[in-house]
Parts: C-alpha cells; sequence; structure tokens
C-alpha cells in the first residue's frame, strides 16, 4: 500500500511536469534553428533577444534606427545576412538585418503587408552604397509563426535587397 501511494504521487509530478514542458514550446534563443540557405561563403545567424521591446528613433540625417528597451512580455527576434568581403577596404562589408518583435507567448501568428507594423518589421541594409544604407520598415510582405516553424517573407520597396525570405523552426 506504501509503494502504490509514492508510485501514484509519482506518476502525478511526472504528469504535471511534462504538461508545463510542452505549454513552453514556444520561441527562445536556445530553440531556434534557422532553415533558411546562407550561401558560401556568407554568414547567417539568427537570434531571440529574449524580454525586449523595440521602438524606432530618427537620427540628426532622418534615418530610422531601432531602440531597444526591457520588456518581460515581448522578444525580438533578429536575422543577419552578412557577406564576407574584404576586411582590409574601409567600405568592404555588406550586411542585411531582419528585426521584428512578437510577444513570447505566441503560439499563432499570420500577418499580411500593412498588418506587419504590428511587428515593427526592420530591415537593415548596411554598405557602402550611397542613400540605401539603414533601416528601413517594411509594410509589404508575410509573416507565418505557426506549427513550430517561422516564416517571413517580405519586399523592401526602398532599397535592392538580397534577403526576401526567412524560414526557422523551433
Amino acid at each position: 500500500m506504501k509503494y502504490s501511494f509514492f508510485l501514484f504521487l509519482f506518476m502525478v509530478i511526472s504528469c504535471k511536469s511534462t504538461q508545463q514542458d510542452s505549454f513552453k514550446n514556444s520561441l527562445n534563443s536556445n530553440s531556434l534553428i534557422l532553415l533558411s540557405e546562407c550561401p558560401e561563403p556568407e554568414k547567417c545567424s539568427i537570434t531571440v533577444m529574449e524580454n525586449t521591446s523595440m521602438s524606432f528613433s530618427k537620427d540628426n540625417a532622418n534615418k530610422l534606427y531601432p531602440e531597444f528597451k526591457p520588456n518581460e512580455n515581448t522578444m525580438i527576434i533578429k536575422y543577419t545576412f552578412a557577406v564576407n568581403m574584404d576586411q582590409q577596404a574601409s567600405d568592404g562589408h555588406y550586411k542585411e538585418e531582419i528585426l521584428f518583435e512578437i510577444p513570447n507567448t505566441e503560439k499563432k501568428l499570420v500577418l499580411n503587408d500593412e498588418e506587419l507594423s504590428k511587428v515593427k518589421l526592420l530591415h537593415g541594409m548596411f554598405c557602402y552604397c550611397k542613400g540605401a544604407a539603414g533601416y528601413y520598415e517594411v509594410k509589404n510582405g508575410k509573416l507565418k509563426v505557426e506549427n513550430n516553424e517561422l516564416l517571413l517573407q517580405f519586399k523592401n520597396e526602398n532599397v535592392s535587397q538580397r534577403i526576401d525570405s526567412i524560414k526557422a523552426k523551433y
């Protein structure tokens, strides 16, 4: 009788922790895996800035840039594409960044075009490309987060971009 009580207690505790773990199946920096191809020898990465929110500001040249603040309800997804160019040349670099903010507990999200402003989608291009470098708010594309996958397809109307889609799983 004593052993059956402990066995029952063990089973109840085990079931409860499994339920909690399956509920936690959301995006975090340890579980995000990039599925998009990255051409060699370029470097691509995707990270999660947990418990962070983003707002926009403008500099003296009226260029947009993101500012980050702690926020336990949201996270920032950051994708970086960098071309491995001549490091000796002062203008020998090319990088694109995609940033967007989603709620920490988001399990399903589907946004199109103007709705992308809800996640503050930014595309940044950094290079020696006069007038094109900087961040741009994106309002043309589709973001889908569901079934443990993240898919983003977008078009930055302001510049010629090399990255127009991201696919990842978590």
